[in-house]
């Protein structure tokens, strides 16, 4: 490899460096990336019919859709939050 110099010095051990510094960079943040989930599934699961009937079921684009045929019903849910973008019917 032909070495470019130049008044500051040496312009392959700047891309070297560069190139370890990305390197560094991604290595250091893909774990965050991977452990860090987004909202997406922020819907109520886990949903245990304790009273009444009650069907929990997905709808079109991922909403969930509760229909209760009883007058009154119980639901235990192992987790209950509703995202900015999604819809619990």
């Amino acid at each position: 490899m032909k070495r470019c110099q130049s008044a500051s010095g040496n312009f392959t051990a700047g891309i070297r460096k560069r190139r370890i510094f990305c390197l560094l960079t991604t290595l250091l943040t893909l774990p965050g990336l991977i452990l860090w989930t987004p909202g997406a599934f922020a819907n109520p699961s886990g949903g245990v019919v304790v009273h009444g009937n009650v069907n929990i079921g997905s709808g079109a684009g991922g909403n969930l859709q509760i229909n209760q045929s009883s007058q009154n019903a119980i639901i235990n849910w192992n987790s209950f939050s509703i995202g900015a973008n999604e819809l619990t019917q």
